[in-house]
């Protein structure tokens, strides 16, 4: 391997240039390590019950995956990080607002890392999504027990009620195919290891704040009208969250009654049999004939 080829392999900045400008990187001046910036993500759709550091979603998804091995290594040396590949998650499936409502509540009852939300990524099937995350396969399967019997029991939700276990993020899988395929060549180790070596992030665990839960749950509710969910209407007193249509189409259902150029009119319009009917003209404001 030549200088050239080493260095460009280990050039970290090189592959990060775009999130340096962007601020989500920085370089720390004590050991001159790429940061990754935590913040709050205020727009999510998510209700985070519990947030743990030990997955560090953002660093290895987010920023390593997506951006660093998918946009500065050839194609056949892409991998699925370590972490992420000893991450396996129960997926339950709400169909309804309520449901998800419901969800919510095991998930706190539980208090295990997990969340809930509007699942609005194009290429997962449904509106609504909620998640338990797991270090190893044999407490993921653990994990899906006590998920199974909570929603089997909860008298909002039950066994029509989808909850699976899987690996790792759809993200992955999309990429890279089939969960249980996936491998590490030397390469990658060598790779991943120097992301560890030369990138640090604070484990901070950024806990909601109750104004941020108020903004996720209103964001379900707007969400789950414009999605036609009928259960949106229990948390709204059954009022809808914009006034409803003007309509006429009631005037077709008089059978026995001719239609005068009255019923064109709004209901409280002052109206003469002698006047005269509406006029419509072109852009020129030439009268229309029909």
């Amino acid at each position: 391997m030549s200088f050239y080829t080493d260095v460009k392999k280990r050039n970290l900045i090189g592959k990060s240039v775009h999130m340096l400008e962007a601020g989500a990187l920085t370089i720390r001046k004590e050991d001159k390590r790429l940061q990754v910036q935590t913040k709050i993500g205020w727009k999510s759709p998510w209700r985070h019950i519990r947030q743990g550091y030990w997955s560090n979603c953002n660093l290895w998804v987010t920023l390593v995956f997506e951006h660093i091995i998918k946009v500065g290594l050839p194609r056949e040396e892409w991998f699925v990080p370590s972490v992420c590949q000893s991450c396996f998650k129960v997926v339950a499936r709400p169909q309804t607002l309520k449901q998800l409502f419901a969800i919510e509540s095991i998930q706190v009852k539980m208090d295990h890392y997990s969340k809930c939300g509007l699942d609005i990524r194009g290429d997962v099937y449904g509106n609504y999504g909620s998640y338990w995350y797991n270090r190893s396969l044999a407490d993921g399967i653990e994990c899906w027990k006590k998920v199974r019997a909570a929603v089997d029991a909860h008298d909002d939700l039950g066994k029509s009620v989808s909850v699976i276990l899987k690996r790792a993020c759809t993200e992955y899988e999309r990429a890279m195919g089939p969960s249980d395929k996936w491998t590490m060549t030397p390469e990658n180790i060598e790779f991943e290891a120097l992301i560890r070596d030369r990138m640090i992030t604070d484990y901070v665990v950024l806990q909601q704040t109750e104004i941020e839960i108020d903004h996720v749950h209103e964001m379900w509710i707007a969400n789950a009208w414009m999605w036609g969910d009928e259960t949106v209407l229990e948390y709204t007193d059954g009022e809808p969250l914009f006034s409803p249509y003007v309509t006429y189409h009631h005037l077709a259902q008089e059978k026995d009654e001719k239609l005068t150029p009255k019923d064109a009119w709004p209901p409280d319009t002052e109206f003469s049999e002698n006047q005269d009917e509406p006029k419509y003209t072109d852009s020129k404001g030439a009268e229309i004939h029909d």
